[in-house]
């Protein structure tokens, strides 16, 4: 959606003019203009070449060329455990790139639009908000993405930046500084946003689907969930894999679900079999723990149980915050009692 631009913008385009070289061709100074204004229009930064982008990002042209040609050394990767088996690579990318990745996803990637049935990397959106429409459904249907962020390939990233606005070198130079080995590295500020836009495809075609079914779908990254009364498990088990497929991405087959209302229906962790809520094993958890560091205090609880003590406050607040997004009565109370609690620190 275009908007007028401000008057400080004017401004800038008309410095944009005058800082081109006076035997600048009359073509190339309205061309400079009318590509700035195209990607102000449309609430993103013009960028006219590598140089410019080191001003805006407030490094030199030397690293960002440096970046922009051997990204794979401004990374280190490592493994984390997944809840159910296996393990999750991790691409963290250094100081220096994340630092020029932080700016890409506040002026650039964070104002791609996207679907409504997104809600995971979102601002305003949360598992809460994904779990909601399949409040009370008889039936969850739960699907899974194989490497989200890994099957988006570079190219495909750099047709998003095209897409946005960009001259071939600069979306060029973007799609590098936010891939690595020709992939969207789970680690990188910028991916989630990049991946949710890539996503945009899948999830106007399976929307489409869900709502001619009188079906509800919503995602959250790789975790996809329909829910309702009007599915042909057969059937629409093969489109919306093929679709998937279509779109680029795979299922993981090995993880689809069906939960009716005999079963506990959890979306993104959330229990949605009557209303919203925390499972029950979960909101006992925090109970007892919320018992035990009153009763005993929180160094001999932890002491006891043999767990580190470093940052258990803020897991323990982090999980009474979750729980006070879908039982707010609950969740109110047991942030009430853990503030009486004597914290050590």
């Amino acid at each position: 959606m275009r908007r007028p631009l401000h008057s400080y913008e004017e401004t800038y385009l008309g410095e944009v003019a005058r800082r081109l070289p006076a035997a600048a061709p009359g073509t190339s100074r309205r061309d400079s203009i009318r590509y700035g204004r195209n990607l102000l229009e449309n609430d993103f930064p013009p960028i006219y070449d590598l140089e410019h982008l080191a001003y805006v990002t407030d490094t030199t042209a030397g690293l960002i060329e440096t970046l922009v040609k051997e990204p794979e050394a401004y990374y280190s990767e490592f493994r984390i455990s997944k809840r159910g088996g296996g393990s999750r690579l991790i691409a963290a990318p250094s100081p220096a790139l994340k630092t020029v990745q932080h700016w890409i996803q506040r002026n650039i990637t964070q104002r791609l639009w996207l679907h409504p049935a997104c809600h995971g990397y979102r601002r305003g959106r949360s598992i809460v908000t994904n779990a909601g429409p399949h409040v009370a459904a008889p039936l969850v249907v739960k699907y899974d993405l194989v490497g989200f962020f890994g099957s988006i390939p570079a190219e495909r990233v750099f047709r998003i930046f095209r897409r946005v606005g960009f001259a071939v070198g600069v979306a060029d130079s973007l799609a590098k500084l936010t891939t690595v080995r020709g992939r969207l590295p789970q680690g990188a500020p910028t991916s989630p946003d990049l991946a949710n836009f890539a996503a945009y495809g899948l999830d106007a075609r399976l929307g489409s689907f869900a709502s001619r079914n009188g079906v509800a779908y919503t995602r959250y990254a790789d975790d996809l969930t329909f829910s309702g009364g009007r599915i042909d498990l057969a059937r629409s088990r093969r489109l919306i894999e093929r679709v998937v497929r279509d779109e680029g991405f795979r299922p993981n087959q090995a993880k689809v679900r069906f939960l009716t209302r005999a079963s506990q229906q959890r979306v993104t962790g959330v229990v949605v079999n009557e209303k919203l809520n925390s499972p029950r094993a979960r909101r006992r958890w925090i109970r007892q723990e919320l018992h035990y560091v009153r009763k005993f205090g929180v160094d001999a609880h932890l002491a006891a149980r043999g767990i580190d003590p470093s940052g258990y406050k803020e897991f323990i607040y982090g999980h009474a915050l979750a729980l006070k997004q879908v039982n707010s009565t609950e969740g109110v109370a047991v942030l009430s009692a853990l503030d009486s609690v004597d914290w050590p620190y």
